[in-house]
């Protein structure tokens, strides 16, 4: 969950679980129920929380024993999002219960002197504190030079998804310096913030054979279904991760043929408006009059009527001429023919078996480890429409860019062409810069004497030029888990953001480095740190900022 849904779901949820007694505390591993005297709390860790009449699971573990013999036949007297993170509070007579929605999820009971009594998991900080003004901040944003999107993902804690979403509503480029914003586009930005704070539209997105759920924006993505609960939307959600993957199947199947009807339903629509533009018009202009008349159907306050052509009862925006309402239908028409065109992932995916990442835009960007697996990632998975990438060196790996037809945007070629970079011999050479270079699939060719992972090249490259060599690092200091990336990407994710760049330190170095700023008896998962550095050597330093 997300920072901001975490917040509408206790809006939602608070009066349901404040002053009710506690009978039972169940669970293990990651699904936990608390019992309650009118349903259940059921804690899906590290994802969500919802309120059930039924409990998501009926077993016990030592720890949930442990915790149930504690808060038993005690009252919930209060319930807080503690400094606007992924962390909730119960107040329960003298203890405190904490719930983490990050990392690999925690549960944590503290005593009335905040010492902890009972974890799931250990921990080395209960949390750190991230006082969020989100008015005060907003009003002092020309402060910062950095990207608006990332203002609002990271010092508003928004998240990349809605804080995109925020920006092409009030239609302010991403890319923009906060320096830059008008006095308008900040009120703009002000405005969606509040509409997103006090939406009452939940959705429930069904993408790549996986549910989730947004708040007020569809995810382009994925197919949609509008709910007026988040709570009623994450049970379902809950639902559907759960069930065995036939039964899954099923249900997209079913999505599928009901947005294929919603598409059959717009298709006549739309043929009706354009063969009756002349009365359409009419109506438009003399709304009053056939509304006085009884001609058409009307809702007070609303910027839109509906008027009848047989047995279609077509809704139709006064605000709008003519063409415009047949170019939202339209509009509305290609989003849904692009949702239903979502294919399905396999569960047990290819591309774990190569690097991989999903790009800040949401495109899957697979790269080669060794020139075997450069040869396996074009010859079998690169498609037609996909986007190869190369460094201008000898010994590069190469990376695919899967498009599925759409168009890649410069943020997430200037992300994958940074990874193939550092990944580069670039990067043992010391290289600062690097130039990378990306070509259609059908531009490469294969002759009998190239070496394993070689191919020729036909047809002109496009040239990402100067591409430093520096990536981005964090640490999640609860599980020991690293990600090595591009900034944007890790960033909004991770509290300990370090910066490495080609250099002679090795792995032990760089851990130690780590441990003497997060602490020395934080465990960092040495396996992966080793995986995710670039030859196993670099130079590190952390900034803060």
């Amino acid at each position: 969950m997300r920072s901001v849904e975490i917040q509408s779901l206790l809006k939602e949820i608070k009066e349901l679980l404040t002053n009710k007694k506690i009978l039972d505390f169940l669970g293990y591993k990651k699904f936990f129920s608390i019992k309650l005297e009118n349903g259940y709390l059921n804690i899906f860790l590290p994802y969500f929380f919802f309120f059930d009449d039924k409990p998501i699971t009926g077993k016990r573990s030592k720890f949930s024993m442990v915790i149930s013999r504690l808060i038993s036949n005690k009252l919930i007297e209060n319930i807080e999002q503690i400094d606007f993170d992924r962390i909730v509070c119960f107040n329960i007579g003298v203890f405190k219960l904490i719930v983490k929605l990050f990392g690999n999820g925690n549960i944590i009971l503290l005593d009335e002197n905040n010492k902890g009594i009972a974890h799931l998991r250990k921990y080395k900080v209960l949390y750190e504190e991230r006082k969020t003004n989100i008015e005060k901040e907003i009003e002092e944003i020309k402060k910062f030079e950095k990207r608006v999107v990332d203002f609002l993902s990271e010092n508003l804690f928004l998240g990349n998804f809605y804080a995109k979403e925020i920006l092409k509503n009030c239609k302010v480029d991403e890319n923009l310096k906060c320096s830059s914003l008008s006095s308008y586009e900040i009120n703009s930005i002000k405005n969606e913030i509040n509409k997103l704070f006090n939406s009452k539209k939940f959705y429930l997105v069904i993408k790549d054979s996986k549910a989730s759920f947004s708040i007020n924006y569809e995810d382009e993505n994925g197919i949609c279904y509008e709910n007026e609960s988040l709570n009623e939307t994450i049970k379902k959600v809950f639902e559907i991760v759960t069930l065995p993957r036939k039964k899954k199947k099923r249900i997209e199947v079913e999505k599928k043929e009901d947005i294929e009807k919603q598409i059959k339903d717009l298709e006549e629509i739309t043929r009706i408006i354009e063969e009756n533009k002349e009365i359409i018009e009419d109506v438009i202009k003399n709304v009053n009059v056939y509304k006085n008349e009884g001609g058409i159907e009307m809702e007070e306050g609303k910027d839109y009527f509906f008027l009848k052509f047989g047995d279609n009862r077509i809704k139709l925006f006064f605000n709008k001429t003519v063409e415009e309402n047949i170019n939202f239908y339209k509009q509305t028409l290609e989003n849904l023919k692009a949702k239903i065109s979502v294919k399905e992932v396999k569960e047990d995916a290819w591309y774990k078996k190569f690097r991989y990442f999903v790009s800040s835009d949401n495109f899957l960007v697979v790269i080669g480890t060794n020139s075997y697996k450069n040869e396996i990632l074009v010859k079998k998975f690169a498609s037609r429409d996909d986007i190869v990438m190369k460094a201008n060196i000898k010994g590069s790996p190469i990376a695919i860019i899967k498009t599925n037809g759409k168009e890649v945007p410069k943020t997430t070629l200037e992300e994958a062409a940074l990874i193939v970079a550092c990944y580069s011999k670039a990067w043992l050479l010391k290289f600062d810069y690097c130039d990378v270079f990306y070509v259609k699939p059908e531009q490469l060719i294969k002759e009998g004497w190239m070496s394993t992972g070689s191919f020729g090249i036909v047809g002109e490259k496009k040239f990402i030029r100067n591409v430093k060599l520096e990536l981005c690092l964090g640490i999640d200091i609860e599980s020991g888990k690293v990600l090595v990336s591009h900034n944007r990407l890790v960033k909004p994710n991770f509290k300990y953001i370090f910066y490495i760049y080609p250099g002679n330190k090795k792995i032990e170095e760089i851990e130690e480095y780590i441990k003497s700023i997060i602490g020395k008896n934080i465990n960092i998962d040495r396996k992966m740190l080793a995986s995710s550095i670039p030859f196993g050597v670099a130079e590190i330093y952390r900034t803060i900022e």
